[in-house]
C-alpha cells in the first residue's frame, strides 16, 4: 500500500501540443503571407464591390451633374459598352482598375509584417475619394463590414493552421 504522503509523480507527453504550439507562434510572427494571400484579394474584391453599387461607406455617391451627363451625352461608356447608363468614376474604367487589378496601371499594392495596402496613384483619385471644390466625395477606398468580417473569419482559420 503506498504511503499516504508520498508524492504521485504523473509524465505527460506533450511534445505534440509544444509542435503545434510552436507552429502557431511561427504563424503569428509570419503574417505578411497572410496579408498578401488573404487579406489583399478580399480588399481588391471590396473596393471593386464599391464601384459596382457606386457607394461609399455612407451610402450611394452623389449622382453625376447635368453637365458631366451632357458631356458623356450619347456616349457609350467605354468600361461598361453594353451598358448605355452613365457610370459614376467609371467613364474609362481606368480608376477603377488601378484599384482592383493587381498590376493594372497606378496599382499600389504593399504588404508588411503588419498591414496590407491597396490604393491608386492615379491623381483624380484623392479628388473623388475626398471631395474637392464642385467635386462631391465619392469613396471607393473604404473597407466593408462584410469584407472586414471575411478577414476576420480567414485569420481565424489562418491562425489555426487549416489554410496554407
Amino acid at each position: 500500500m503506498p504511503n499516504a504522503g508520498a508524492p504521485i509523480k504523473i509524465t505527460v507527453d506533450d511534445k505534440a501540443f509544444k509542435d503545434q504550439f510552436s507552429k502557431l507562434i511561427n504563424r503569428t510572427q509570419n503574417k505578411e503571407g497572410f496579408f498578401r494571400n488573404w487579406v489583399i484579394p478580399i480588399m481588391y474584391k471590396d473596393f471593386a464591390d464599391h464601384f459596382s453599387k457606386e457607394s461609399g461607406p455612407n451610402g450611394s455617391w452623389q449622382p453625376l451633374k447635368k453637365s458631366t451627363m451632357f458631356s458623356r451625352k450619347g456616349n457609350v461608356t467605354k468600361y461598361h459598352p453594353e451598358n448605355k447608363a452613365q457610370k459614376i468614376l467609371q467613364d474609362s474604367g481606368l480608376m477603377r482598375m488601378s484599384v482592383t487589378v493587381p498590376g493594372a496601371a497606378d496599382n499600389v499594392m504593399n504588404v508588411g509584417p503588419g498591414f496590407a495596402l491597396v490604393g491608386t496613384n492615379k491623381r483624380q483619385a484623392a479628388t473623388h475619394q475626398f471631395g474637392r471644390g464642385a467635386i462631391p466625395q465619392r469613396q471607393f477606398l473604404w473597407m466593408s463590414k462584410d469584407a472586414l468580417d471575411r478577414i476576420l473569419k480567414q485569420l481565424k482559420v489562418w491562425i489555426l493552421g487549416e489554410a496554407q
